[in-house]
């Protein structure tokens, strides 16, 4: 978690490092995919509700509703949170 965490942050991190810790989940599931689920994924999707709960606080405390909206458009640009989902019925990552 802390290294998307960090890309979060805009720091470069070793994606293909990370991609290959998460498929160790799946292959100690036997190519099921529960052990990711519960272990990882679950944590993921927690974790980045709460970073974007309180960017989010921040943000209206700070800026200007037109900076806020200019912020939040611009997070469905960059959502690297798809990198990390090993199903998502709307995308194919196989």
């Amino acid at each position: 978690m802390l290294q998307i965490d960090k890309e979060r942050e805009g720091e470069q991190i070793d994606r293909s490092l990370l991609k290959n810790v998460l498929d160790i989940f799946v292959e100690i599931g036997m190519g099921e995919m529960g052990l990711y689920e519960t272990d990882f994924e679950a944590h993921m999707l927690e974790d980045t509700a709460d970073y974007y709960k309180s960017k989010a606080t921040i943000w209206i405390e700070s800026d200007s509703c037109p900076d806020y909206m200019l912020k939040v458009m611009c997070l469905d640009e960059y959502q690297p949170i798809y990198i990390y989902i090993k199903f998502c019925p709307l995308f194919d990552f196989s």
